[in-house]
């Protein structure tokens, strides 16, 4: 799976993404989204594919973010300049 290629991520706030599934059944978009819109509450996000559902927790299990210096950071290891 490559995941931007093949799936939609929505991040925002949880009050515009229920009421764009629907707070309840007359409201909803499609089947059961009300359901997914009750579920939404701190930081989250929601991810849409058609991807099977172990082919997506595979992909985020073995995805890593890459590790960069930021500002206050002690260097662990010191370059030997020549």
């Amino acid at each position: 799976m490559v995941c931007p290629r093949l799936c939609s991520i929505f991040l925002g706030k949880n009050k515009v993404a229920q009421v764009a599934l629907g707070k309840s059944e007359a409201e909803a978009h499609d089947t059961q989204t009300e359901l997914v819109a009750q579920e939404l509450s701190g930081q989250c996000g929601i991810l849409f594919t058609d991807e099977e559902e172990a082919e997506v927790v595979a992909w985020f299990e073995q995805y890593e973010v890459d590790d960069i210096a930021r500002a206050g950071t002690v260097v662990r290891l010191l370059p030997a300049l020549q």
